[in-house]
């Protein structure tokens, strides 16, 4: 099933609850997108001026043809997220907490002539934290499996 989510202001946030196989076309700029409890569904997005949300969500994939500035998987497994060059260059932040088998994608490197296939880029599910004793801070990297 396809739903188009008609624009009713652009600073409306849209929510998407206990969805299973559909696949929502977003038109124009939203505030946020904020998707829960979900299986099996997709997203098409122009831009958000805040955040994409994932939340306890399995097998779903989100593509963005124009910005998205924020990017958070919560309690997620299985989660792609396509994003546009336009995107890729605005360097948007993502946050992750409890996640398996998520990646986000990116375009091809315009200078590797190649390779035109996007790339998938693996997002880390553990990481080592080590705390310094010298400079009483912690450091956090993603863990080389």
């Amino acid at each position: 099933m396809v739903e188009e989510v008609p624009l009713e202001a652009q600073s409306t946030s849209v929510r998407m609850h206990n969805c299973k196989h559909v696949v929502f076309v977003i038109k124009e700029k939203r505030h946020a997108i904020d998707m829960a409890e979900s299986k099996r569904c997709e997203i098409h997005f122009d831009s958000l001026i805040s955040t994409l949300s994932f939340r306890d969500c399995a097998s779903v994939k989100a593509h963005c043809s124009e910005t998205v500035p924020c990017v958070e998987i919560e309690n997620s497994a299985e989660i792609d997220v396509h994003l546009s060059q336009q995107a890729v260059d605005a360097n948007p932040d993502i946050t992750t907490s409890k996640i398996q088998t998520c990646n986000i994608v990116v375009p091809p490197d315009p200078n590797n002539k190649m390779n035109p296939d996007p790339v998938e880029i693996a997002l880390p599910m553990l990481y080592i934290t080590k705390y310094d004793s010298k400079t009483r801070k912690i450091t956090t990297v993603p863990a080389q499996i």
